[in-house]
């Protein structure tokens, strides 16, 4: 058999590739874009350049929740290589079908656990989430730990550095 001798189709991988990078994605063409890439990744359980595709696909259907799959695929992705825009467009997906303030601390506290100390600029942004939730609790020392910890992670994060200046403008 074709498809279980040689992993994935390319087939299934260049149809879903096209989809997510049409700028009209509509949910459903999102859904046939997730089946395809679950499909070669049942086929192809060691493909690793489905992740990505299957993030940027969950991220554009507005309709359906694939938070459980989302996390998934962080989990598997993110790497010193990983591409920063399509994990935290994945992270912010997820904290968008959260509710509550204390429900996106705790998943982004669960990321840190799961994604953590793989990717230094991912680990700053990561943190600079934790501390804008932490500023908007009204926590302003745990905001400047988590601030001061992006930046650690990252020099180059500005907006790290910039939230510094303004949590300790006398230090």
């Amino acid at each position: 058999d074709r498809m279980t001798q040689r992993g994935a189709p390319p087939e299934f991988v260049e149809i879903a590739r096209e989809l997510v990078q049409s700028k009209t994605l509509t949910g459903p063409q999102a859904d046939q874009a997730i089946i395809l890439l679950t499909a070669a990744r049942s086929l192809d359980p060691a493909a690793t350049d489905l992740d990505p595709l299957m993030l940027r696909a969950a991220v554009r259907n507005e309709q359906r929740d694939y938070s459980d799959r989302i996390e998934l695929c962080l989990q598997s992705y993110v790497d010193p290589s990983a591409d920063r825009v399509v994990v935290m467009d994945a992270i912010r997906c997820l904290l968008s079908r959260l509710n509550s303030i204390d429900q996106r601390k705790e998943m982004l506290e669960t990321l840190v656990k799961q994604i953590g100390n793989r990717n230094a600029a991912i680990d700053s942004e990561l943190a600079m989430l934790l501390g804008q939730i932490m500023l908007e609790k009204g926590d302003k020392e745990a905001a400047k730990f988590y601030t001061l910890q992006a930046y650690t992670n990252n020099k180059y994060n500005r907006a790290a550095f910039a939230r510094l200046v303004d949590l300790s403008p006398n230090e």
